[in-house]
């Protein structure tokens, strides 16, 4: 369980944003708040490094899973084969090379969860999983079509193209 060290105004918001790292023994300490004890200690305004930080050192090394349910049945699946998850009206969904679940999380949610690990927003609808990523192809009005190693395409909207591009360094290439 995380124990949580901040200015009781900042406190809600940091739960939310922090919730998918609840199973982490970790001390975090909102600066400029006493306490005399080891722990990581971060401003407000670094909140995404933050969690960019504890994404990196800790739920990486757990082999991370999504787990999802279909056809009234609930199905744990490894991170590294999902392909793609979709937010379509108010659902969520992952993708696997033979699956397709329907998650409990919003897409914001996994977004702020998955990225920089491989998966990256490429619309409003989809995050991708860039290791299941095999061509990018240019396509109109400078968006990018991606083809999955399975078959599947997806489109990376033109306002996301130029953050994917960078992500992939691609940058400055149309």
């Amino acid at each position: 369980m995380i124990n949580l060290i901040c200015r009781p105004d900042h406190e809600e918001q940091l739960r939310q944003r922090l919730q998918s790292f609840e199973a982490l023994d970790l001390t975090l300490v909102e600066k400029g708040v006493d306490y005399n004890s080891i722990g990581i200690q971060f401003q407000m305004e670094d909140l995404d490094e933050l969690i960019t930080f504890l994404n990196d050192h800790f739920l990486q090394k757990k082999g991370m899973t999504l787990t999802g349910q279909k056809a009234g049945r609930t199905y744990v699946v490894d991170l590294s084969d999902v392909l793609y998850i979709e937010g379509l009206q108010r659902e969520t969904f992952a993708y696997t090379d033979h699956l397709g679940l329907q998650l409990n999380r919003k897409l914001y949610q996994l977004q702020e969860e998955l990225y920089p690990r491989q998966f990256i927003r490429i619309s409003k609808s989809y995050l991708v999983n860039l290791a299941k990523v095999e061509q990018i192809a240019p396509s109109f009005n400078g968006r990018l079509t991606l083809i999955l190693k399975n078959g599947t395409q997806l489109e990376v909207s033109r306002s996301y193209a130029p953050h994917f591009r960078k992500a992939i360094g691609m940058e400055g290439k149309r």
